[in-house]
C-alpha cells in the first residue's frame, strides 16, 4: 500500500463496487478524481480523496467593529 494513493481494498470500501468502471463512475459522481491504470485497477490520490471527504467550512464574513457614539 502506498501512502499517496488509496489501496484497492479502500476503493472497494468507499465505492461498494469491485468493477473498476463502476468504481470510477461512482467516484466521479461524488467529486473525486479517479483514473484507470494500465493493469485495469483504479488510481485515487489520497489527498484528493481527503479533500473531497472533508471540505473546508465556508469562511464567515468578519463582523464590523463599531465605535461607540458616546462623547
Amino acid at each position: 500500500m502506498s501512502e499517496l494513493t488509496l489501496s484497492q481494498e479502500e476503493i472497494v470500501e468507499v465505492t461498494g463496487f469491485k468493477i473498476p468502471s463502476k468504481q470510477i463512475r461512482f467516484l466521479k459522481e461524488i467529486g473525486i478524481e479517479a483514473k484507470k491504470r494500465r493493469d485495469n485497477t483504479v488510481f485515487v490520490n489520497r489527498f484528493a480523496y481527503m479533500a473531497a471527504a472533508n471540505p473546508k467550512p465556508p469562511e464567515q464574513e468578519p463582523t464590523p467593529k463599531l465605535k461607540s457614539i458616546r462623547r
